[in-house]
């Protein structure tokens, strides 16, 4: 069939329209796109501090590579700013640089000289804008500058990043570039004492570090909960219980012990009773929660209630968890005929307010990373957290029974999510009441640092 040029030139014309109108919309999205226009760091008492300054708020992921050592922070719908202004490197940070893994994220990789894990992520707002600020435990600390970038530098290598959801393009940046060292003519340099640093502090500490004792649930013959895709969830557990000790041993003060490291089952008593044995300072038990109701979801953070469940769901919960001794052939029964009379005061001791109170900050920390089951802690009388001397919680990472919150927990980078969140509410909790004799005694003193 022949086109008339009268339907040719209306085609010509609505396609041209269609351009235009792709365009002005891609225009203005670059347009309201949010920027990084500096990235600042300082000595505190914790480390090295981070400020990213950005032009207003954004999604961002903090990934941790290694060999070398790297923390890359992405953030989604952000662009670099042409005038980004980028601090020198400082303590445990060498370099700072900037890039483009694709054309809506913004990446700061930080080149570290040791492996350390970013601690009290939280967003300001400054001027207008927003600013997200972290510490980084760390040694070798020197003096701050700034110092101005260009955000199209030549090519020159940046981390590439596989999590579970795929980058697209690979992003560029440079090094910023550091002030000489040679003092101007006829001047004196002046000389500055070191900063002392968190890891500075623990390395000439006396004192131990904090013992945490982390409990990867279920394992072996006991599977644990299964999501709606098969997953199991002591597959789940295990894999975020070892991300967690691997970010509490790169916290100076803190060193992980895990109950289990590999897939077989523990009677659920032994569980705590291996945290009394090696004189822990806190036991945390993780587990992908479940329930009857695929729509269920959110993080949840349980303590030891003696007299009932806070709520239906906890006691269906907690009836699930406890049976996995039958799972194994273990009586539920305690063996240890002292404990039944610990248990009559333990909701008053200094043990469950303890508890209690790592409880509460574990909980904030996973409300900074997303939907949370419940605003507030919840009691349950799970068999793991009987110990009648060792704080005791148990988090439900996410709902494994729901889809959605299943694919997530199967995601790597969000598993080191979860873990930085139980882990910075560790950190703060410890930070305030450190244990007498221990290294964060030694570094936080008093706790008002």
């Amino acid at each position: 069939m022949i086109e008339s040029p009268r339907v040719s030139r209306e085609v010509h014309v609505l396609l041209k329209w269609i351009t235009g109108v792709g365009c002005a919309l891609l225009c203005a999205s670059s347009l309201h796109a949010g920027e990084v226009s500096q990235v600042r760091l300082s000595q505190t008492a914790i480390g090295t501090q981070a400020e990213i300054t950005l032009s207003e708020n954004a999604d961002y992921a903090f990934i941790q590579l290694k060999d070398p050592s790297r923390l890359v922070v992405d953030f989604k719908g952000t662009t670099i700013s042409p005038r980004v202004r980028v601090s020198e490197g400082t303590g445990v940070i060498t370099t700072v640089r900037t890039g483009a893994p694709s054309a809506d994220v913004a990446r700061i990789v930080f080149d570290l000289s040791e492996s350390v894990t970013p601690l009290n992520a939280r967003v300001e707002t400054r001027a207008g804008k927003r600013v997200l600020i972290f510490d980084l435990p760390g040694d070798d600390a020197t003096g701050t500058t700034t110092t101005e970038v260009s955000a199209t530098p030549p090519p020159e290598a940046m981390p590439t990043v596989k999590p579970a959801v795929p980058v697209v393009g690979i992003a560029t940046g440079q090094p910023a570039p550091k002030p000489s060292d040679s003092p101007p003519p006829n001047t004196t340099p002046t000389l500055q004492a070191p900063v002392r640093t968190v890891a500075d502090v623990a390395k000439r500490a006396a004192g131990r570090p904090l013992l945490i004792a982390i409990d990867a649930g279920h394992g072996g013959q006991d599977s644990g909960a299964r999501g709606a895709s098969g997953s199991v969830e002591k597959h789940i557990t295990l894999a975020v219980a070892k991300k967690l000790a691997a970010q509490i041993n790169a916290t100076p003060g803190m060193r992980a012990y895990l109950t289990r490291d590999a897939d077989f089952f523990i009677p659920l008593a032994q569980r705590y009773q291996k945290a009394r044995a090696k004189k822990a300072d806190m036991f945390v038990s993780v587990h992908a929660d479940a329930f009857t109701s695929p729509s269920a979801s959110g993080s949840s953070v349980f303590v030891l209630s003696r007299k009932g469940a806070s709520s239906q769901a906890a006691r269906w919960l907690a009836d699930q968890e406890n049976a996995a001794d039958l799972v194994g052939g273990v009586r539920l029964k305690d063996k240890d005929n002292s404990l039944a009379s610990v248990l009559l005061d333990l909701s008053q001791s200094a043990t469950q307010r303890a508890s209690e109170e790592i409880g509460g900050q574990v909980l904030r920390g996973l409300k900074d990373l997303g939907k949370t089951h419940k605003g507030e802690i919840e009691r349950a009388n799970f068999v793991v957290l009987r110990s009648p001397d060792v704080p005791s919680i148990l988090v439900e990472t996410a709902f494994i029974s729901n889809p959605e919150e299943e694919r997530r927990l199967l995601n790597p980078e969000y598993q080191e999510q979860l873990a930085r969140a139980v882990l910075n509410g560790i950190h703060t909790y410890f930070k305030r009441q450190p244990p007498p004799g221990t290294q964060y005694a030694s570094i936080y003193g008093d706790g008002r640092r």
